[in-house]
């Protein structure tokens, strides 16, 4: 992946042809967001905003996706997400996630304690909402009417610490570049019951969940609260193999493990929503643990690291 930081000449152009292309934004807000581009080039650093590129590798000139996020004026430590698009060809890929995480890394490295990003509460809209709640920010105000009478502006928050975080983006400075596991394939039977499970006994959310009609198949990324790491990619069986996969995929050891930071919150909160659990809690030397079972078998850990541990 080709990410940069520095604001190029032709930047304004892919910015205006990105964010159009989406069809989610008007044309004024089209024009808004290239002249924050253009305001960047002719102020620098001045303008207060800041910018990660993804680079169509093949297309010079275009753009897989971007943000636009700065230090919100008058505050200390108080960034604002002004923009994140990625390109229609692009979706599917996580790709939106890994904008987010790294503008996350770079706002922290620049001193931002706290994220802000903003939308509208309308239906078009509910996809961005799920979006950002997945990424682990919280709803902090509703302004009634904001955009235009019925029409209000949703406004998100997200604290940026370092131990959440991680360490500070590397990519920038290697030659190595930076290299994680965004997705994990969990094969399921059916989308619908699978999202089901994850959503109301789990507390997951959906990322993402777009159709691929040339192969008939659904790209559907879940999630749990607060997650900035790993997501589950849900992954419907379509081969009599990988139907005798579905419950099994691990010959009966525990394929997952479910990172809390409150054990007996989650515990009690997925026992009252009949989530199946495999014998008692137990205290080991890494913290407390569980063994609990998916809506096809599958075995998981719910697991609270005690200081210092490691699972």
């Amino acid at each position: 992946m080709r990410w940069r930081t520095v604001v190029q000449s032709s930047d304004a152009e892919a910015v205006r042809i990105l964010v159009a292309e989406t069809g989610f934004f008007s044309d004024e807000e089209v024009l808004v967001a290239v002249e924050l581009v253009d305001e960047t080039l002719a102020r620098g650093k001045a303008s207060g905003y800041e910018f990660l590129f993804l680079d169509q590798p093949d297309h010079p000139g275009r753009l897989q996706g971007y943000t636009c996020y700065g230090l919100i004026p008058a505050t200390e430590s108080s960034f604002d997400l002004y923009w994140i698009a990625v390109s229609p060809q692009c979706q599917g890929q996580g790709l939106g996630a890994k904008l987010m995480r790294e503008s996350e890394l770079l706002a922290r490295a620049a001193g931002a304690t706290q994220m802000y990003a903003d939308t509208s509460a309308r239906e078009q809209y509910r996809p961005t909402r799920a979006f950002y709640e997945a990424m682990g920010y919280e709803k902090a105000a509703v302004l009634k009417n904001f955009f235009a009478m019925g029409d209000d502006k949703v406004i998100y928050a997200k604290k940026l610490e370092a131990g959440q975080l991680g360490h500070q983006a590397t990519w920038l400075q290697t030659t190595g570049g930076k290299r994680s596991l965004v997705h994990v394939s969990l094969v399921v039977r059916d989308y619908d019951e699978a999202i089901a499970f994850f959503t109301t006994k789990l507390g997951f959310s959906v990322m993402e969940d777009t159709f691929i009609p040339e192969q008939n198949k659904r790209w559907v990324l879940i999630t749990p609260p607060g997650s900035i790491g790993t997501n589950i990619l849900l992954a419907r069986a379509s081969s009599p193999q990988q139907e005798s996969a579905v419950g099994n995929q691990t010959g009966g050891r525990v394929a997952f493990f479910l990172q809390t930071d409150d054990f007996w919150r989650d515990y009690r909160a997925m026992l009252s929503k009949g989530v199946k659990f495999r014998g008692e809690p137990r205290n080991e030397a890494y913290g407390t643990v569980a063994v609990f079972e998916d809506l096809y078998g599958n075995l998981w850990d719910l697991l609270e690291l005690a200081i210092g541990g490691t699972a």
